[in-house]
C-alpha cells in the first residue's frame, strides 16, 4: 500500500493532477490497484477481525456473568 501511495504521489503535477495522457492512464491504474488493496483489507477486517472481537467480547461477558452467579450462589457449611 505504501508503494502504491508513493507511485500516486510521483504522478502529481503542480495542481496535483497528472499532466499528459500516459501519466493519467498510469495514475488511473495505480488508483485502481490501491482501491483493490483497500477493498481486500476491508473484507478481511469484516470477515476476520470483527468476528474475533465479537467472540472475545461474548466470552468475556459470559465469564463475567458466570462469575457473578458464582458469587451469588449460597454457601454450604460442612
Amino acid at each position: 500500500m505504501r508503494r502504491l501511495l508513493a507511485v500516486l504521489g510521483s504522478y502529481a503535477g503542480p495542481r496535483g493532477i497528472p499532466g499528459d495522457s500516459p501519466d493519467r492512464a498510469s495514475f488511473a491504474k495505480a488508483l485502481l490497484a490501491l482501491s483493490r488493496t483497500l477493498a481486500t483489507h476491508v473484507e478481511r477486517y469484516e470477515g476476520e477481525v470483527v468476528p474475533a472481537i465479537r467472540r472475545t467480547l461474548f466470552h468475556a461477558q459470559a465469564f463475567s456473568e458466570e462469575l457473578r452467579n458464582f458469587k451469588r450462589a449460597p454457601r454450604f457449611r460442612t
